[in-house]
This record gives C-alpha cells, sequence and structure tokens, in this order.
C-alpha cells in the first residue's frame, strides 16, 4: 500500500490522531543498536559489544497546536497532554501499515507561545526497538516435509506456530528452520491444537493449557527471515497432524 503518513498513537481501544489542529512538524528516530554483555578481560568490566541483541531506541516527535481561541487552545492542550501522559503504554503509527510498541517518556510544552498556539514536543522510549507490519501475515507448512518461505521485512519475525493433532501416537513432532539450524520438538498427551509463541517463549495447548512442559529445543530466537529459508516438519511415533501454519508480522529497522 502506498505510505500515508497517518501518525497516531493507539492505547488498546483508544486512537489519537495527531492531525488539524496537532500538527506534526518533526519525527525522528535513534538507529538500532545490537549488543550482548562481553566476557570480563583484560581493559574491560563487562561492556557491551554491538551484537544481535538489541537495545531500546528513541523515537521523537515535535508540532505545533494552532487554535481559534485561547480556550480552544487550552482545551486541545488538555486533550493532547492526557493522551500522552508520562509513561502511557501503547502503538505509535507514522504511517498506517507500520508500527512500534513504546512507552511515553516525556511531553513538553515550549514555553515560548502565542495566543492561539502552543509548540511541543513528545519523546517515545522504546523498549522493543522494531517497526512492525499492522498486518499480519501467515503460510502454510508441510505436515510432513519441507517448504520454503519469506518472511519479509528487514530483520528476522518472530512466529506463532500452530499445529492441529489428531493423532497423540505416542510421539512427537517436530519443526525445523533449516537456514538457521533452530527446532523444536512437541511431545503432544493431547488432540488438539498446539500453539508455539517465538516471541513471548510460551506453548498453549486447546487455546488455555500451558504446554511448556511438552517442549523441547529452541524457540527460534534466530528468527524467522527475511529472505526465503527452508522449514520442515517431521513426526515420530505415530504422532499425525492435520494442519500447521505459521503466523508472524514482519519487522523493520525504521519506519
Amino acid at each position: 500500500m502506498a505510505v500515508d503518513f497517518v501518525v497516531k498513537w493507539v492505547n488498546g481501544s483508544s486512537t489519537f490522531t495527531l492531525s488539524d489542529p496537532y500538527d506534526v512538524t518533526d519525527f525522528g528516530e535513534d538507529e538500532v543498536r545490537y549488543r550482548i554483555p562481553s566476557a570480563d578481560a583484560i581493559g574491560t568490566d563487562g561492556e557491551y559489544q554491538e551484537d544481535s541483541f538489541a537495545d531500546p531506541r528513541t523515537v521523537w516527535l515535535s508540532g505545533m497546536i494552532i487554535s481559534t481561541s485561547a480556550d480552544a487552545l487550552r482545551t486541545s492542550w488538555q486533550t493532547f497532554a492526557k493522551a500522552f501522559a508520562k509513561g502511557t503504554a501503547g502503538q505509535l503509527y507514522k504511517s498506517s501499515d507500520r508500527y512500534i510498541n513504546g512507552r511515553v517518556f516525556s511531553l513538553h510544552r515550549d514555553m515560548d507561545e502565542g495566543l492561539n498556539y502552543v509548540n511541543w514536543s513528545l519523546v517515545i522510549r522504546a523498549y522493543d526497538p522494531w517497526w512492525y507490519d499492522s498486518s499480519i501475515s501467515t503460510n502454510s507448512l508441510s505436515l510432513s516435509g519441507s517448504v520454503s518461505i519469506a518472511a519479509g521485512g528487514t530483520y528476522p519475525a518472530l512466529p506463532i506456530i500452530s499445529i492441529q493433532v489428531t493423532v497423540v501416537g505416542p510421539g512427537t513432532f517436530t519443526i525445523t528452520n533449516g537456514t538457521t539450524g533452530q527446532a523444536f520438538t512437541i511431545t503432544p498427551n493431547v488432540i488438539g491444537l498446539y500453539q508455539i509463541d517465538c516471541s513471548a517463549g510460551t506453548v498453549t495447548v486447546n487455546g488455555s493449557t500451558d504446554g511448556i512442559s511438552l517442549f523441547s529445543g529452541s524457540f527460534w530466537d534466530m528468527g524467522f527471515l527475511p529472505d526465503a529459508q527452508t522449514i520442515t516438519t517431521s513426526t515420530t511415533g505415530g504422532c499425525t497432524m492435520s494442519a500447521a501454519s505459521l503466523l508472524w508480522r514482519r519487522r523493520y529497522s525504521v519506519a
């Protein structure tokens, strides 16, 4: 879809769109930095080095509220300040197809203001530094074999993998990313839907039961890669599946 630059803040069921009279004049973000703690060595004390894990990042906006009267300006500012109260969590959209998760770090009102306008600046702190596609991507997996899938985006996604088990066996099913080498195995104990959430690190059975004790292997913390990779499904011991799929949001380093 075309980039539309509709800046908005979504907090649960509430959406605050930054349009007239809340004009955005500047929008910026710092770069994503990758780090892991280094081992203590001569000349170091465990400082961080750039690598595959990302620091939090900061997104900043500034703009102006313009109103027709002092009363209208006061009302507009109060509405704005309520929506962006410090510590409020939400999803910041720069355009309608991509958002970042964050919290309000600060909202500043410039004291150099006129009778019917005020300048403002807003800082959002994103501990998850990636921009997410607003739409969810899905792809079916082979029930016994391999498929080639690309996650898209510019940074590996963390998918939810859903497996519908029709015969327990007893046996197992294993899902392997042949490109990263990461794999996990589930030993099902009941017929039903098994959902493996690689972002949350959870296994859910039939929508509510905790199935983490049935899990072994890796939650694909190396991610579901933007480019094509081979995903292989295999079973043992008579375990049978009727459906297998991936669900994810593409991730990006910039809006």
